[in-house]
């Protein structure tokens, strides 16, 4: 077991770090870099519950690549995602207490991934917004 305390990053040597005295994971933190680590796509990872606190856990205390990648997806998914969209969060709501957890439909996936486009729209249509 790797000491809790120790802090991790994304990325692989040699790379600057970011965080003084952390370990690299040997990935990065986009999707399909996680996913190709964790040998698994995103829509075969289960969500819930259940998945979130075997995530944590194994975050804590796993030093197998596969196992931390996996676990990074659940994490981010559930947590990071839900706060960024409120349809993603209503939707694991909905099976958020179950055993079997359930896997990010097309939709959820194609919200995490495309949203630069949106994102990029956005800010433009600001920049015209003139405040009295």
């Amino acid at each position: 077991m790797e000491n809790s305390i120790r802090w991790l990053e994304f990325g692989r040597d040699p790379a600057p770090h970011l965080i003084p005295g952390s370990s690299f994971l040997g990935f990065g933190g986009g999707y399909p870099a996680m996913e190709n680590a964790a040998r698994r796509r995103r829509e075969a990872i289960n969500l819930g519950q259940v998945q979130l606190t075997t995530a944590v856990k194994q975050l804590a205390t796993s030093m197998v690549d596969r196992e931390r990648a996996r676990s990074l997806i659940i994490v981010i998914q559930m947590i990071c995602e839900s706060i960024r969209f409120i349809r993603i969060s209503d939707h694991l709501l909905d099976k958020y207490n179950s055993e079997e957890g359930l896997a990010a439909p097309d939709w959820m996936r194609d919200l995490e991934g495309d949203w630069g486009d949106l994102s990029a729209e956005l800010l433009r249509q600001n920049e015209h917004i003139f405040y009295s």
